[in-house]
């Protein structure tokens, strides 16, 4: 990827400035598997390196979990602005946080309501 696409992402994923700030920017040392890396950190990163293959569906398991509110909030209007045209499939415990067209509950693996 180009350090414009890098930067692109990494903006969508709201990691753009902290990654800016660490020593050394889009060639910062982050250790293996991310070790120097917060949890939150690490997902926004996650979800940063998926934006980077285009893809019809984004399946994203608890991907906000180590954010706080606002930021989480954040990250999902940046990933819904950036990629109108794809679908999202998020699972989440924190229904309250969720912005959908549809949303399933399932409660031990039973459908609750949709």
């Amino acid at each position: 990827a180009t350090d414009d696409q890098l930067h692109e992402v990494l903006r969508i994923a709201q990691l753009d400035e902290e990654v800016e700030a660490m020593p050394g920017g889009l060639d910062a040392p982050i250790g293996e598997q991310g070790q120097r890396l917060s949890g939150g950190q690490q997902q926004r990163l996650a979800l940063a390196r998926a934006l980077l293959t285009p893809a019809d569906v984004f399946l994203l398991d608890e991907f906000t979990s180590h954010l706080n509110r606002d930021l989480a909030d954040r990250v999902r209007e940046g990933l819904r602005a950036a990629r109108p045209r794809v679908t999202i499939i998020e699972s989440t415990h924190l229904l309250d946080a969720v912005r959908a067209d549809q949303v399933v509950r399932l409660d031990a693996g039973r459908l609750v309501s949709a």
